[in-house]
C-alpha cells in the first residue's frame, strides 16, 4: 500500500534501502570494539555472567516487581536491531527528506578579555624567556570555542528563561469565570442572595441565539464541519502546544552551559566615601582602607588611598607637586570577596602632615574642640607652617573599623560608634532603597529616627534584610544601598599600629564590646555609601590601573582594589599582572647613636648596572592626590620613635623581564620636626639602607618575610650582587650585622609561578625547544629523557594553589608534549604515559579542591580550559611567534606529532589499575578533549574541501567503541558500590555519545548507544534490583534524545502523500485493533509489554532506532509501577515533544505530522496502561471535601498501596497524547479508528474524557496550591542526591565550606535531579500572573484538542457502523466539558457540538439512557449560571431543544420526565449558588420560556404551557435557595432550611437523596462527621424503603427498620409518601450497591466522629448483606475494620480520655426571630466547646444581620419574661445542658457510648433563692430548679440542633441542693478511684483537698453541721437520712483515698498526708455524732464500723 502512494524516485529509494536492510540482516551485528578493547573487558568482572538471586519486588521506589522488570530487559535486549546506516540512508534519501546539515559546527574565535594589558614596555615576546612568553602569549590569545549550530534548539545548551518569555509573548489572555474556580465549597460567595433577588423583573432575559430554529433543521455533518473549521481559526489556539508545559517539565537539570566563573565565585561590593567633617578643620587629612578578616587576622584586599580634603586644604600639602594624576583622586574603590566570613571588617585609617609633638598632644586640639574659636586662627598658622616644612611626610592619626556583614544585616554600628558614657549619639547607617523594597521590609530607617546608635547593647540596629540561613554570598550580593556614617575615630596608639594590632583590638572587641571604652576617640565625621555591583564591571581601573569597560568620557571611575583571599581561590589566570606588594613591618634602631628617632623609610625599585649607578624605576605606584607612578615610596613617621612599627603597603608594578639585577633598595631617615626651621629642603638626615634582589639563586621571585641588616654608609657600586646576609667588609653595618629591618613581600604575578615543580617543568620544557640546550649524545639524551620525565611526573606535588593560577599553561604544555615524539640521537622521546599520568593526577587533584561544580560534578575551571583556552591546531604546527629551531648538524632531532583524540583514546585503553580508576572517575575531562579534537578534525577536513569524516577509519571507530564498552563496564560494576560515581560516569558516556553525533560518523554512534543498552538490559536482566539501573538507562536516553538532531537521526518520513499513519509509524493494524482482546486474554504485564513490543515492527525499530527504544522504555516503566522511574521517562517525552515543538525546522504541518507519526506507539501504550493513571480530579459541581473519608480509612487499617502515577504525571502523559493528536493529519487518524473495535475506540474516547478532566481551568487558588507544593519538591531535589541517605549533608557541608550557594551534583534518577541556575523552580521564573496565563491557555488548547478528536469520532461512527456505547461515551465527553471550569470559547465549542450530537441521537439521550439525560440537564443549568452571555444564550438554547425534543417525542406529549431530572440538577446546584449565579440562571430561565413563544412550529400545543410551568417550578426553588443563602454563616438555619426542603420531597426518592447529599456535604465542610454519617445512613434506609416497594433486590434489607439498631430516626424513611409510577430512577440510582456505598461512607464518617459503636454498627450490616456474596476479601477488611474499631474504644475508655458532644440550649425572642421567636433548641458542639464560643458565635452572626443596638445576650438561664422585653430588639439565651437519662435507662444504658447517644433531654440547673437572688450565703438558704428539656427527635440526627418540644421543671430544697452536691462530688472520687490503668495521684491528691481540706468553705463539713445537726433535735426526715447515708459512704471513700495517697507518696509529701490525716480525723470527730439517726439511736454502731473493723 505504501509502495502504491510513492512516486518512482521514493520507490526506487525504498528498494535501495530494502536491499541494504536485507545485506545488514544477512552480514548480522558487527563488533564496534578493536582487539584492544578485548583485554580492558576481559580484565574486569563480567557482571552479565553472574547470576543473582531474584527477588519479587522493588526495594526502591512506590512498587512495582523487581522480577518483571528483570524479563522487561531481557526482552529488550532480544528486541534490540541493528540500526539503519545513517550516512547511507541520508545519501540515498530524496530530496524532500530533511538532511542532517553538512556544517553542523563550527570555531568561534573570539578575545578572553578585550581589555587586558599589553605587554609592558616595548618588550617583544622573543626577548623574554620563554616559560613567560609562554604566559602571556596565552593571555593573549583568543577564545577557540567549538560551537554546534543547532545546539541553542537543544535543552542541553537552551535558556530556559528565554523559552518562557517567547513562549508567554505568545499567548492569548483568555477569560476565565473566577467564580467558578476549583475551592473550597466552605468559602463564602461573593455577593450572597438577598431578598433584594425576589423582585428581579421578569423581564430581565438573554438574547436568543440567532438563526436558532434554522440551524437544528441543518445536517448533523454540515454543523460538525462548519464546527470544526469555527475551532481551527479561534483566536486562543497555540501551535506549539507541547511548549505550553515548559513550566511544568523544565530541563530537569541537563544544562551543560557554562557558567561564567568570576560571577558565579565572587561578589562585588562598591564602597565610594561621600564627604568628611571636622569642627577643627585647619589642615589637611589622608584617608585609606581596606578589608581586613578579624578572624584569621589577614588583609582582604590591598589598601585604597583617597583624598576627602577641599581644594584650598589639598593645596597646604600638594602645593610642591607636579602633576597629580586624575586616578588618584578617585573615591570610590570596589572590594571583590571571594570566601566572604562573619568577621569581615571594614578598616579605615587617617593620616595627617607631621608637625612636632607626640601623639597625644597632636590630637587634643581635635579631641577638645575650643567652641569660642579663639585658638583658630592660632591653630590655621600653625598647621599652614607644618605643611609648607613638612608636607611630604605623614604621621598617623585616627583609625576606625565595621563589620561589613554585620552592616549588612543591621547587627552592629561602626566600632568607633562605641563611646564613652557621657557621649552622644556618634554613628549611623541608612538604606537606600525603593519606595517598594522599603514597603515590604516595614521600616526605613530601622536604627531610629535620630539615625545614631548609642551605646553598645543599647545601639538602635536596622532589622536584617535577610533570612538567618541565606548563604553570605547572597547576601553581598543582594543587599541594599546603605549609607554608612562614622561620626568619631579612635586616637591612634604608636604601641599599635601595625595590621596584626587591629586583628588583637578587633578579636578583643568581639569577645567584650566594652573594651573600647578606655580609647580616646576624635569627631571626625566620614560617610561612606556601600552598595553590591552586578558583573561585569564597567568604568574602573584595574588592580594594576589599566582603564577598562570605559562606557563614556564623562563616567564615574572607579578603581578595583586586588584581592588577597583568606583561603585560596580555585581561580587560574586570564589576564597579565605583575605587582608586588611590600610591607616595611619593623625597625630597631634602638643601638644607633645620635638623632635617629623620627625614622623615615624610603623604598625603591631599582635595576641594577654593573660598574655603573643604578636605575631607579618609575614602578611604584602613588598614593592619593599624587602621580600615578613615582621612583620612591614614603612610609609614615612614628614621632620620637626608635623602633618604630609599620603599616603602610607599597605597591611596585614589576617588568616581565626580571632579572638577578632588580631589587627593592630600603633607606632610612630621620626627619627633623623643628618648628624653628624654616627651610623644608634640609630636613631628612640619612641614618642607614640595606636592600633585597627580587629573585632567589634558584631564579624565583622572593615571597614571604624577610628580616635584613642595615649599613649605616651609603651602600658601594655593584652591592646588589650579593644578598645583604653576606657581610661585605667594605660596608658599615649597624649593630654587627643583626637583622634590625622587618619587611614582607607579597607578589602576585601570573608569569612567575614562585613554585618549585612548576618552574622545574617549565624549565626543562624550554629546553626541549632550545637547540643549545638539546644532548649532543645518547647518554645526555637519555639524562635529558629521565629529568624531563620527573619534571612532569612532579607536577602533582605543586602547590594547589600555584597549581591553580598556572593551570591553563601547564594544561597546554602537557598536551603539545601528549602529542608529541621527538627523536634526539636516535632516542625517541615518547611523553605519552607520563603526561597521561600526571594529566589523570592533576585533573583529580583539581577537581577534589574545586568547589565550584556543575550539575554534573565537573569542575568548572577544567571545563572552561577544554571549552574556551585549549586550541589543538597549535600542538599539530610550530608556534609563529617562536623562533625557528635551527638544529646542529651533529644533533639529530626529528618531530612526529600525533592526533590528541587518538593519543587519548589509546592511554585510556592501556590504562590499568588505580590508573584506569582514576582516569575513569574523572573520563569526563578526557572525553570533552576528544571531542573537541575531533571537532576541529572535522572543521579542518572541511575547510580543506574533504570529507569530514575522511581521516577516520575504522581503527578509530574500535578505539572509540572500545572506550564506550569501557565506561559502560564501569557504569555497571559501580552501580552497587558507588551510585554517586556510577550516575556521573553515565552521565558522561551520555554527553560524549550525544556531542559524537557532530563531530563523527552516526552510525558509529547509533551502534555504541546499542551497545550500551544492550550491556545494560543484561546486567538489568540479572540484577536483583534493576531500579537504580533502568533509573542509569533513562537519564542516559535523556541525553541522547535531547540531541538537536534528535529528529533527524531517527529519519522521519516526509513524504506528505503518505496518509497511513499505522504503516508509517510501524503499527500494526491487527494488534491495534485487538487492543482490549490481548488486556482481557492476560492481566499481567508481561503480556501487555509483549503487546506492545509486537506493535513496533522491525523495520520502525531499525529506521527509528533512537525514539524506537524510547518507546519500548515507556511501556516498561508504566508496568513497573516505580514512581521515580515514571517521572524520568515521562518527562523526558514532555521534554521532547517541547524541542520538538519549538524547534523552526518542523514548524510546516505536514513535515510536523511525519515527526509526531513515530510517536504514534505511545497511544497504544497509553491504552494498554490506561489503569495506572491517576484518577480524574472531581469537578468543582462535584467537589466534596471529604468523599475519601472511608477510603482514607480503608487504606488506614488495611495499609494499601497505590501503583498509579502521580496527578502530575498523568498531567505530562495526557499532554503527550494531545500533542501527537493534533499534530497527526485528521484525515489519517480517522482512517486508522475506523480499522479498530468499539472496543478500541471506546478506551480512546476514556482517555480524551480523562484528559477533559485533568486539563479543567483551576485559577489561583490551585496555582498558590501548586507552587507551595512545587518550592517543597524544589527543596527536596535539593536535598535528595542519589537516594543515599548520607548524600544530602554531604553536598551542604561541602556548599557550607566554600560559602557558595551554588549547584551541587545530579542524581542518577530524574527524580533526584539537581537544578541549575537554568532550571531552577519554575514556579519562581514568572510571576503569578504569567502562570496563571500559561494554565488558562493550556487549559482551553486541551480541551479544544480534545473536541478536535470528537469530531473525528462522530465522523468514525458515520462512516462505520453506529454504536450507542460509543455516541454515550462520546456525549458523555461533552458532558464532561461544561462539568469543568473552561474559558467561554471552549464553552461555546463544546455546547455547539453538543447541540448537534442531542439532535442526531434525541432517542438514545431523552428516553434510553435516564443517566445520560440527567448528567445533560445538570451540566447545562450550571452553565446557564455562567457570567459569560454568549456561553448562557447556547446552553439556553440547547436546554430548550431537549425540551422540545422531549415534547415532539413523548407519546402523551408532555415533558414531565424531563421535568422531574431538571428539578434534581437544580437540586444539586443548590450549594453553589451565590446571588450573581442565581440571577444569571433566572435570566436564561426567562429565556427558555420565551424560546417557546417564539416556536412557530408548536403553536396550539400545551408546549409553552409546559415550559412556562417548568419555568416557574425552576424559579420557586431558586427562590427557596434565597434564604438558605442569607443563613449561610449560620450553619445551623442553613441545615435547617435544607432539611425542610428535604421533607418537601418525601414524594421522591430521588429529590430527597439529592438533598440528603447536599446535607451531608455541609455537615463534611464543617466536620460534622456524625451528623454526615447520619445523612448517609437516612440515605441507605430510603434506598432500602424503595428496593422494598419495587421487589427489585431480594438480598436487600427489609426497609428502613432494618437500620433501626443504628438509630430510631430512620423509621421516618418508612413513612415516605412513596408513588412507583413516577420513578424514573435507573438500577444505579435504587441499587443495594448504593446501600453498601452509603453503609461503608458513613462508616468512615462515625469513625472520625469517635462513635465507633455506630461504626460497627454499619460495617455489621454490611458483613449480613455481603455474607452471601463469596467476597472473602471484603468480609475480611470488614471485620478487621470492626477489631481496630474495638481496639480504639478500649484503649480510649481504659485512658479516661474518651469524650463525646457538648450541648448548649439556646433560646430566641423577639420579632426579629420571626418563626424562631420563642422557640428554644439544644445546640450539639464539638468536644469541650466553651460556652463563650458558641455565644460569641450566635451574636457575631445576628449583630451581622440586626445590628449590635438591636442584640441583646441574655446572661442567666432563668425563665425569660417576654412582657418585660424590648419588643424592637432581639434576644438570645445560651445555657449549658447535660444529657438527662431517668433512672430506668441508666440501667438499660451500661457503656458511656450508650449514655451519651440516642438521647432527647437534657438537664440544667437554675439556683436561686427566697429572697430573690440566684446565690444564697447559708447553705440552708440555696434552692434549685431543674429544668429537664426534650426534643424533637434523638441525638445524633441529620441536624446538629433539635427543637424543643417539652419542658419539665422541678424544684429542689436546700438539703435536696446538698445532698446532690455531695453525690456528683462521690461520684468524681469513685472514678477516680476505680480507674483500670491506675490511679492518678495529683488527682486524687485535689478530690481529697476538696473533701477534707481544713480550707474548704461550705464543704463537707459544712453540709453535715448545717443540715445534719438541725436535725438532731428537730424532726428527722427521709432527706436527711438519704443524707446521713451518703456520708458514710462519703467518709469510706476518703479513708481509701487517704489509704491510697500514702502508698503513693514520695518523701517529701510525708508532711502533707500527715496534715490531711489530721483534716479527716478533724472531720471525722465533727460529722461522727451527726449520723446517728434520733429515731434509731442504736443505729450508729449497726451502721458504722469502728476504725479498727472497718477494711477495705
Amino acid at each position: 500500500l505504501l509502495l502504491n502512494r510513492m512516486s518512482g524516485s521514493e520507490r526506487a529509494f525504498a528498494s535501495k534501502l530494502a536491499e541494504y536492510r536485507r545485506s545488514s540482516a544477512s552480514a548480522g551485528q558487527g563488533s564496534i570494539g578493536s582487539s584492544r578493547s578485548s583485554d580492558l573487558i576481559s580484565g574486569s568482572a563480567s557482571l552479565g555472567a553472574r547470576s543473582r538471586p531474584r527477588i519479587s519486588s522493588l526495594t526502591h521506589g512506590s512498587g512495582g516487581s523487581g522480577s518483571s522488570l528483570n524479563m522487561f530487559s531481557a526482552r529488550l535486549e532480544d528486541q534490540l536491531v541493528e540500526p539503519v546506516d545513517f550516512e547511507q540512508y541520508v545519501t540515498l534519501c530524496p530530496e524532500n527528506i530533511a538532511e542532517y546539515p553538512l556544517h553542523d559546527i563550527r570555531m568561534e574565535i573570539g578575545k578572553l578579555d578585550a581589555s587586558s594589558p599589553a605587554i609592558p614596555g616595548a618588550l617583544h615576546l622573543n626577548s623574554l624567556e620563554k616559560h613567560v612568553a609562554d604566559c602571556i602569549k596565552q593571555y593573549q590569545k583568543p577564545q577557540v570555542i567549538l560551537k554546534r549550530t543547532h545546539a541553542h534548539l537543544s535543552p542541553q545548551f537552551s535558556d530556559t528563561r528565554l523559552r518562557i518569555d517567547r513562549t508567554l509573548s505568545s499567548l492569548s489572555q483568555l477569560e476565565y469565570d473566577e467564580s467558578s474556580q476549583q475551592v473550597t465549597p466552605s468559602a463564602s460567595p461573593a455577593r450572597p442572595l438577598s431578598s433584594a433577588f425576589l423582585q428581579m423583573s421578569e423581564s430581565e432575559l438573554d438574547p436568543r441565539l440567532e438563526g436558532f430554529f434554522k440551524t437544528i433543521k441543518k445536517p448533523f455533518k454540515t454543523i460538525v464541519a462548519k464546527l470544526r473549521s469555527n475551532r481551527l481559526t479561534d483566536l486562543c489556539r497555540y501551535p506549539e502546544y507541547a511548549n505550553l508545559f515548559i513550566l511544568e517539565s523544565p530541563n530537569w537539570g541537563i544544562d551543560r552551559t557554562l557558567r561564567d566563573e568570576s560571577s558565579e565565585n565572587v561578589s562585588y561590593v562598591s564602597i565610594r566615601c561621600l564627604k568628611y567633617h571636622i569642627e577643627l578643620n585647619v589642615e589637611p587629612f589622608f584617608f585609606s582602607l581596606f578589608l581586613y578578616d578579624a578572624d584569621s587576622r589577614k588583609k582582604l584586599s590591598e589598601t585604597f588611598h583617597f583624598d576627602m580634603n577641599s581644594g584650598e586644604i589639598r593645596e597646604m600639602a600638594c602645593a610642591k607637586t607636579k602633576y597629580v594624576d586624575q586616578s588618584t583622586l578617585i573615591r570610590e574603590a570596589i572590594l571583590s570577596i571571594s570566601n566572604p566570613c562573619e568577621a569581615m571588617y571594614l578598616v579605615i585609617r587617617v593620616e595627617k602632615v607631621l608637625q612636632s609633638g607626640d601623639l597625644d598632644s597632636v590630637c587634643e586640639p581635635y579631641m577638645k574642640i575650643d567652641k569660642s574659636g579663639k585658638n583658630l586662627d592660632k591653630m590655621r598658622v600653625s598647621s599652614a607652617f607644618w605643611c609648607d616644612v613638612l608636607g611630604a611626610y605623614r604621621m598617623p592619626f585616627a583609625w576606625t573599623a565595621i563589620n561589613l556583614m554585620d552592616v549588612i544585616n543591621g547587627n552592629q554600628a561602626p566600632v568607633s560608634s562605641i563611646p564613652p558614657e557621657d557621649s552622644l549619639d556618634t554613628s549611623s547607617i541608612s538604606s537606600s532603597e525603593s519606595p517598594d523594597a522599603r514597603s515590604r521590609r516595614g521600616s526605613a530607617s530601622a536604627w531610629g529616627k535620630d539615625g545614631g546608635s548609642s551605646r553598645l547593647g543599647k545601639e538602635r540596629v536596622r532589622p536584617s534584610l535577610f533570612k538567618d540561613d541565606e548563604s553570605l554570598t547572597s547576601k553581598l550580593r543582594n543587599f541594599n544601598t546603605l549609607t554608612i556614617c562614622f561620626k568619631s575615630f579612635f586616637k591612634q596608639d604608636f604601641e599599635r599600629l601595625t595590621d596584626d594590632d587591629v586583628g588583637l583590638l578587633l578579636a578583643e572587641f568581639r569577645r567584650n564590646s566594652s573594651v573600647f571604652k578606655k580609647y580616646k576617640y576624635i569627631e571626625l565625621a566620614l560617610d561612606l555609601e556601600v552598595k553590591p555591583v552586578i558583573p561585569p564591571l564597567f568604568d574602573y581601573y584595574s588592580p594594576d590601573l589599566y582603564l577598562k569597560n570605559l562606557r563614556s568620557e564623562t563616567a564615574s571611575v572607579s578603581k578595583l582594589l586586588l584581592e588577597f583571599p583568606s583561603a585560596p581561590v580555585m581561580r587560574a589566570h586570564s589576564s597579565f599582572i605583575n605587582l608586588l606588594y611590600v610591607y616595611p613591618k619593623y625597625l630597631n634602631l634602638s643601638s644607633k647613636q645620635g638623632s635617629a628617632r623620627n625614622i623615615l623609610v624610603k623604598t625603591r625599585f631599582v635595576e641594577g648596572v654593573k660598574n655603573s649607578a643604578c636605575i631607579f624605576l618609575r614602578s611604584v605606584f602613588g598614593k592619593s592626590s599624587e602621580s600615578e607612578m613615582k621612583v620612591v615610596a614614603f612610609t609614615h613617621v612614628n614621632y620620637h620613635q626608635k623602633t618604630p612599627c609599620f603599616y603602610e603597603e607599597i605597591k611596585i608594578r614589576i617588568p616581565a623581564n626580571l632579572n638577578q639585577s632588580h631589587h627593592l633598595l630600603f633607606e632610612f631617615y630621620h626627619v627633623t620636626c623643628n618648628a624653628n626651621k624654616r627651610d623644608c629642603n634640609d630636613v631628612e638626615s640619612f641614618v642607614g639602607a640595606t636592600w633585597l634582589p627580587l629573585l632567589d639563586e634558584n631564579n624565583r621571585l622572593v615571597n614571604g618575610e624577610f628580616n635584613l641588616p642595615i649599613s649605616g654608609d651609603k651602600l658601594p657600586q655593584d652591592y646588589y650582587c650579593v644578598h645583604p646576609r653576606v657581610q661585605l667588609p667594605s660596608v658599615k653595618w649597624l649593630d654587627g650585622h643583626k637583622e634590625l629591618f622587618s619587611v614582607s613581600i607579597k607578589a602576585h604575578s601570573s608569569v612567575h609561578t614562585m613554585d618549585e615543580y612548576l618552574d622545574n617543568f617549565f624549565k626543562h620544557y624550554t629546553e626541549l625547544f632550545h637547540p643549545k640546550s638539546l644532548p649532543a649524545n645518547r647518554s645526555e639524551a637519555l639524562r635529558f629523557e629521565s629529568l624531563l620525565k620527573q619534571a612532569i611526573s612532579d607536577i602533582p606535588k605543586a602547590s594547589m594553589d600555584r597549581l591553580v593560577k598556572f593551570l591553563n599553561v601547564t594544561l597546554d604544555k602537557l598536551l603539545s608534549l601528549f602529542v608529541r615524539t621527538q627523536t634526539i640521537c636516535e632516542i625517541p622521546l615518547v611523553f605519552g604515559r607520563n603526561v597521561f599520568e600526571t594529566l589523570t593526577a592533576v585533573v583529580d587533584m583539581i577537581h577534589s579542591a574545586d568547589s565550584c561544580l556543575d550539575s554534573f560534578n565537573r569542575s568548572q575551571l577544567l571545563l572552561a580550559y577544554v571549552i574556551n583556552r585549549v586550541d589543538f591546531s597549535e600542538f599539530y604546527s610550530e608556534d609563529p611567534n617562536r623562533a625557528q629551531v635551527m638544529y646542529s648538524p651533529e644533533i639529530s632531532a626529528s618531530v612526529l606529532k600525533k592526533k590528541v583524540h587518538n593519543e587519548i583514546l589509546v592511554q585510556l585503553m592501556a590504562a590499568t589499575g588505580a590508573l584506569r580508576e582514576s582516569a575513569m572517575r574523572r573520563c569526563w575531562f578526557f572525553l570533552e578533549l576528544i571531542v573537541k579534537s575531533l571537532g576541529q578534525e572535522v572543521i579542518k577536513n572541511e575547510s580543506s574541501g574533504k570529507d569530514r569524516f575522511e581521516s577516520f577509519d575504522d581503527c578509530l571507530k574500535g578505539d572509540l567503541g572500545s572506550v564506550a564498552t569501557s565506561v559502560t563496564q564501569c557504569i555497571i560494576s559501580g552501580s552497587s558500590n558507588d551510585p554517586k560515581l556510577t550516575s556521573y560516569l553515565n552521565f558522561y558516556l551520555a554527553f560524549f555519545l550525544s556531542d559524537l553525533f557532530s563531530v563523527c560518523n552516526r552510525c558509529w554512534v547509533m551502534q555504541f548507544i546499542k551497545s550500551y543498552f544492550q550491556q545494560m538490559n543484561r546486567h538489568i536482566s540479572d540484577c536483583p534490583d534493576p531500579v537504580n539501573a533502568l533509573a542509569l538507562k533513562y537519564d542516559f536516553l535523556r541525553i541522547v534524545c535531547t540531541h538537536e538532531h534528535f529528529v533527524l537521526l531517527n529519519l522521519p518520513f516526509m513524504d506528505e502523500n503518505a496518509t497511513d499513519i499505522c504503516e508509517m509509524a510501524g503499527i500494526r493494524a491487527s494488534v491495534v485493533s485487538s487492543c482490549s482482546q490481548m488486556s482481557q486474554v492476560s492481566s499481567s504485564t508481561f503480556s501487555t509489554d509483549a503487546a506492545v513490543q509486537e506493535t513496533l515492527s522491525p523495520e520502525f525499530k531499525q529506521t527509528h532506532f533512537l525514539v524506537g527504544i524510547l518507546i519500548s522504555e515507556l511501556s516498561i516503566v508504566l508496568s513497573s509501577g516505580n514512581s521515580s522511574l515514571q517521572k524520568q521517562l515521562v518527562s523526558l517525552f514532555s521534554q521532547v515533544s517541547q524541542f520538538i515543538d519549538r524547534d523552526p525546522r518542523y514548524a510546516q504541518p505536514f513535515v510536523k505530522n511525519k515527526v509526531v507519526a513515530m510517536f504514534l506507539p505511545v497511544i497504544r501504550i497509553l491504552l494498554l496502561h490506561k489503569d495506572v493513571l491517576a484518577a480524574p480530579p472531581t469537578p468543582y459541581l462535584d467537589h466534596r471535601a471529604n468523599d475519601d473519608v472511608l477510603e482514607n480509612t480503608k487504606t488506614k487499617i488495611a495499609g494499601i498501596k497505590s501503583q498509579k502515577l502521580s496527578p502530575e504525571m498523568t498531567r505530562l502523559l495526557l499532554s503527550l497524547l494531545l500533542w501527537i493528536l493534533k499534530n497527526t493529519d485528521q484525515e489519517s487518524i480517522v482512517n486508522w479508528w475506523l480499522d479498530l473495535s468499539e472496543s478500541s475506540l471506546l478506551k480512546i474516547v476514556d482517555l480524551i474524557r480523562h484528559a477533559i478532566a485533568v486539563f479543567e481551568y483551576r485559577g489561583k487558588h490551585s496555582i498558590n496550591k501548586e507552587s507551595m507544593k512545587s518550592e517543597e519538591m524544589k527543596q527536596k531535589i535539593e536535598g535528595l542526591v542519589f537516594g543515599s541517605i548520607g548524600a544530602r549533608n554531604e553536598m551542604m557541608n561541602r556548599r557550607k565550606a566554600s560559602g557558595l550557594n551554588r549547584s551541587g551534583s545530579a542524581s542518577g534518577s530524574l527524580s533526584r535531579q539537581r537544578w541549575d541556575k537554568n532550571s531552577s523552580s519554575t514556579f519562581e521564573l514568572a510571576e503569578e500572573e504569567n502562570r496563571l496565563k500559561f494554565e488558562a491557555n493550556i487549559c482551553a488548547e486541551s480541551t479544544l484538542i480534545c473536541l478536535d478528536m470528537l469530531d473525528l469520532i462522530f465522523d468514525v461512527i458515520f462512516t462505520g457502523q453506529l454504536s450507542p456505547n460509543l455516541i454515550r461515551e462520546c456525549l458523555g465527553s461533552l458532558n464532561e466539558v461544561l462539568a469543568r471550569n473552561q474559558t467561554s470559547a471552549v464553552y461555546v465549542h463544546a455546547l455547539a457540538l453538543q447541540s448537534a450530537v442531542v439532535r442526531e441521537f434525541p432517542q438514545l439521550i431523552l428516553f434510553e439512557d435516564w443517566e445520560i439525560c440527567s448528567e445533560v440537564c445538570l451540566r447545562l443549568l450550571r452553565v446557564c449560571c455562567s457570567p459569560c452571555t454568549q456561553v448562557r444564550m447556547h446552553s439556553t438554547a440547547n436546554l430548550y431543544l431537549i425540551m422540545r425534543l422531549s415534547f415532539d417525542m413523548s407519546v402523551s406529549n408532555t415533558i414531565s420526565r424531563l421535568k422531574i431530572q431538571l428539578i434534581i440538577a437544580l437540586s444539586s446546584l443548590v450549594p453553589l449558588l451565590d446571588q450573581g449565579k442565581a440571577e444569571n440562571l433566572q435570566k436564561s430561565l426567562n429565556s427558555l420560556v420565551q424560546y417557546s413563544f417564539d416556536d412557530s412550529d408548536l403553536e396550539g400545543t400545551t408546549f409553552s404551557a409546559q415550559i412556562e410551568d417548568l419555568g416557574t417550578n425552576l424559579q420557586a426553588i431558586l427562590l427557596d435557595t434565597i434564604r438558605m443563602n442569607e443563613f449561610d454563616k449560620d450553619a445551623e438555619m442553613h441545615i435547617d432550611l435544607m432539611y425542610r426542603v428535604a421533607n418537601a420531597y418525601r414524594s421522591s426518592i430521588d429529590l430527597r437523596l439529592t438533598w440528603l447529599k447536599n446535607m451531608e456535604s455541609s455537615h463534611l465542610e464543617r466536620e460534622c462527621y456524625s451528623e454526615a454519617a447520619m445523612c448517609l445512613v437516612h440515605s441507605a434506609a430510603l434506598i432500602a424503603e424503595g428496593l422494598y416497594n419495587l421487589n427489585r433486590d431480594q438480598n436487600a434489607p427489609i426497609g428502613a427498620t432494618a437500620f433501626e439498631d443504628i438509630s430510631f430516626n430512620v423509621l421516618e424513611e418508612s413513612m415516605l409518601d412513596y408513588n412507583p409510577s413516577d420513578c424514573y430512577l435507573s438500577d444505579k440510582t435504587i441499587s443495594l450497591d448504593n446501600i453498601k456505598r452509603y453503609l461503608e461512607k458513613a462508616a468512615g464518617c462515625f469513625q472520625k466522629s469517635g462513635l465507633f459503636e455506630y461504626s460497627i454498627r454499619c460495617l455489621e450490616h454490611l458483613i449480613e448483606i455481603d455474607r452471601n456474596s463469596g467476597d472473602h476479601m471484603k468480609l475480611s477488611d470488614y471485620h478487621r475494620q470492626i477489631q481496630a474499631s474495638y481496639d480504639e474504644i478500649l484503649s480510649l475508655e481504659k485512658s479516661g480520655k474518651r469524650c463525646f458532644c457538648t450541648y448548649f440550649r439556646v433560646g430566641f425572642f423577639g420579632h426579629r426571630f420571626e418563626e424562631m421567636n420563642g422557640c428554644e433548641f439544644v445546640y450539639k458542639e464539638a468536644v469541650y466547646t466553651q460556652l463563650s464560643v458558641i455565644s460569641s458565635r450566635l451574636e457575631e452572626f445576628f449583630v451581622s444581620r440586626f445590628g449590635r443596638e438591636n442584640l441583646e445576650m441574655l446572661k442567666n438561664s432563668n425563665t425569660v419574661d417576654t412582657s418585660v422585653l424590648d419588643p424592637s430588639k432581639a434576644y438570645i439565651q445560651v445555657t449549658y445542658v447535660e444529657p438527662y437519662l431517668e433512672y430506668y435507662e441508666q440501667e438499660q444504658r451500661k457503656t458511656l457510648c450508650e449514655r451519651n447517644t440516642n438521647i432527647n433531654q437534657f438537664v440544667f440547673n437554675v439556683p436561686f433563692t427566697e429572697s430573690g437572688k440566684a446565690h444564697a450565703v447559708e447553705l440552708r438558704d440555696q434552692w434549685k430548679k431543674r429544668i429537664i428539656l426534650t426534643t424533637e427527635e434523638t441525638f445524633p440526627y441529620i441536624k446538629t440542633r433539635l427543637l424543643v418540644i417539652d419542658r419539665q421543671e422541678t424544684v429542689l430544697s436546700p438539703i435536696e441542693v446538698a445532698t446532690e452536691d455531695l453525690s456528683k462530688k462521690m461520684e468524681q472520687f469513685e472514678q477516680t478511684l476505680n480507674v483500670e490503668s491506675g490511679i492518678d495521684a495529683k488527682r486524687l491528691q485535689l478530690i481529697l483537698q476538696g473533701c477534707i481540706g481544713t480550707q474548704v468553705n461550705q464543704g463537707p463539713t459544712e453540709i453535715a453541721l448545717t443540715f445534719l445537726q438541725d436535725a438532731q433535735i428537730g424532726q428527722w426526715s427521709v432527706a436527711h437520712d438519704s443524707l446521713r447515708l451518703l456520708f458514710k459512704r462519703f467518709l469510706r471513700l476518703c479513708r481509701r483515698g487517704l489509704a491510697e495517697n500514702r502508698t503513693m507518696i514520695k518523701a517529701d509529701q510525708v508532711e502533707y498526708q500527715a496534715q490531711l490525716q489530721r483534716d479527716f480525723d478533724k472531720m471525722r470527730r465533727i460529722v461522727d455524732p451527726l449520723l446517728v439517726n434520733p429515731a434509731a439511736p442504736s443505729a450508729l454502731a449497726a451502721d458504722t464500723p469502728t476504725n479498727e473493723t472497718i477494711s477495705f
